[in-house]
């Protein structure tokens, strides 16, 4: 398992053989609160990296920013799980199996190459409270 970072961004990749990048098909969008951020990160970091959540990289951003979670406006880290089409369902089955149930969203990266941004037009959501 590899860890590295940026201004923006903290990544993870597993020591899996990585497929090819074209082969992103989306992402998982978990919207973590600030308190409990850290702990929840190490959690998805550990499950990388003993293959029980089947993805090759995730990653987490270094500041926070404001969203509406259970009607309530909070500081909060977003991470991105990227899957493949083949694992989608797969992917959101360990992430409720290690406990992530809430504000659980799916992107598709045709979207993110869109520059789709900032509103839940483009957003598969489990959970909308916060958007």
């Amino acid at each position: 398992m590899v860890m590295f970072g940026n201004d923006f961004w903290l990544f993870i990749e597993s020591n899996e053989k990585r497929r090819k990048e074209g082969e992103i098909f989306g992402k998982w969008l978990l919207f973590l609160m600030k308190e409990e951020a850290l702990e929840q990160w190490k959690k998805i970091a550990i499950a990388i990296g003993d293959g029980s959540l089947a993805v090759s990289s995730a990653k987490i951003s270094r500041q926070t920013k404001n969203y509406l979670i259970n009607g309530k406006y909070c500081e909060t880290h977003v991470v991105c799980i990227y899957t493949y089409q083949d694992n989608v369902d797969l992917v959101r089955k360990q992430l409720f199996d290690l406990g992530f149930t809430n504000s659980l969203c799916y992107k598709e990266e045709k979207a993110t190459e869109q520059a789709s941004y900032g509103h839940a037009s483009h957003l598969i959501c489990e959970n909308k409270s916060h958007i």
